[in-house]
């Protein structure tokens, strides 16, 4: 767990040291751990710091501008956020399509790996069985730069865009989906344990999905939307993303 969370914030802040680490453990997820266990930690997963100045950049593109998008399936933006309201700290991993604004696929776990991630979109790909280009944007989280991440999008014709460090507001759609799960969801929900919580979540997501209105889809549904737009029915023309 500790670890999910040191990688997760030093990919969004990797000019991070372990003393920065140690605040962020301490004071956002209420974890009493001391600077030298930190250190410990980090080393461990060489994240230090000067390790990280060193370490080989991936192959993705860092994305400045940004992109048309004019159908469903042509760019989804992924990403992870944390639950904090039980002892152990839980974790989202999702993928939301840039215009329709649904949420195609998701993990929740103690901890996200690599293979959470590929496996993700593995299922996802399947899912909505896409054949043609797609664009993946994601943070500049370890679990995003791994060898398997790249080598699977080569294997799937997937072009990963990764945002700006520290620029969340570069993958709008999926970081303003986490405010609002959490203040429509999690906020607002009582949760025995870990299971209802999990049980909960996949309701949540269904009514998202299914039935919350959007005004930027005209006051539809994600899948509403999808449906419309597959229809010839409806559309958001090109969006700059």
């Amino acid at each position: 767990m500790i670890k999910t969370l040191l990688l997760k914030k030093g990919g969004e802040c990797p000019f991070y040291g372990y003393r920065k680490l140690n605040h962020f453990l301490r004071s956002e997820c209420n974890i009493m751990i001391n600077a030298k266990k930190t250190y410990r930690l980090c080393r461990e997963m060489d994240i230090l710091l000067p390790l990280r100045k060193r370490r080989p950049s991936s192959s993705s593109p860092i994305v400045f501008a940004k992109i048309p998008v004019s159908a469903p399936d042509e760019h989804w933006q992924m990403d992870i956020t944390y639950i904090t309201c039980f002892p152990r700290v839980m974790f989202i991993l999702d993928i939301l399509d840039s215009y329709t604004l649904e949420i195609v696929n998701y993990y929740l776990g103690f901890s996200v790996q690599n293979k959470e991630v590929t496996n993700l979109l593995k299922e996802a790909l399947k899912r909505y069985r896409i054949q043609g280009s797609l664009k993946v944007r994601t943070d500049n989280g370890s679990q995003f730069l791994s060898k398997n991440m790249q080598e699977f999008c080569k294997e799937n014709g997937i072009e990963h865009e990764r945002i700006p460090v520290c620029s969340p507001e570069r993958n709008p759609n999926i970081e303003r989906f986490h405010g609002t799960l959490k203040n429509e969801f999690v906020n607002r929900n009582y949760f025995e344990g870990y299971q209802d919580f999990s049980i909960k979540l996949y309701d949540y997501i269904e009514f998202y999905c299914n039935e919350r209105y959007h005004e930027s889809l005209n006051y539809m549904s994600p899948r509403q939307f999808r449906n419309a737009f597959s229809r010839n029915t409806a559309t958001r023309g090109v969006l700059n993303v």
